[in-house]
């Protein structure tokens, strides 16, 4: 079902093919599970934690002068937003473009996008092929969630809901989790 909707999401057609190929058969397999495969496939989820983590793949290693002020400014950015965040009551509540929640969004797309073009200037100047793919896991993961989270922000995404997560641990740890989900 997964490659099912990826094909779909790429392709526009279930099954790849030219238009002139005879109309295919498909036989799935676990039928029960493709909605949900498929909105698996269509949604966009990013965590704190996740853009945190990011961030010290980044900086293990590297002892570049010209790197450490840009990542100072996305952790401090990043930490500011998050305390936003946090102050918030736990449970789940849908955002709206339009409201203050989502403004304070357009900031997070922009750490995003500043995350993302660190990983993919480190992906180019990096010799060690493991290392390369850890930048490159960065830059493909924040860069959807980037581009659907804009896309929906600027409301581009109508049939789209982006639901904001915080879950408090028995320690008192707030995380925080933005799920955009196809209606």
């Amino acid at each position: 079902s997964d490659l099912l909707g990826y094909s779909i999401k790429f392709s526009g057609k279930p099954v790849p093919g030219k238009e002139t190929d005879d109309k295919p058969i498909l036989v799935l397999d676990e039928a029960h599970t493709l909605i949900n495969r498929l909105i698996d496939i269509e949604s966009a989820d990013v965590s704190f934690r996740a853009m945190e983590k990011a961030i010290v793949t980044l900086t293990k290693d590297q002892h570049s002068p010209h790197l450490k002020p840009k990542v100072a400014r996305i952790t401090n950015e990043l930490g500011q937003l998050r305390a936003g965040f946090v102050a918030g009551p736990p449970g789940q509540q849908i955002i709206v473009p339009g409201e203050q929640s989502g403004a304070s969004l357009k900031a997070l797309v922009k750490v995003i996008r500043d995350i993302q073009t660190i990983a993919t200037a480190m992906k180019a100047k990096e010799p060690n092929d493991d290392a390369k793919m850890d930048f490159a896991q960065i830059e493909n993961k924040l860069g959807f969630a980037g581009e659907t989270l804009d896309a929906y922000l600027n409301n581009k995404l109508d049939s789209y809901v982006l639901l904001l997560n915080r879950v408090v641990s028995p320690s008192g740890h707030t995380s925080i989790n933005l799920e955009l989900k196809p209606f």
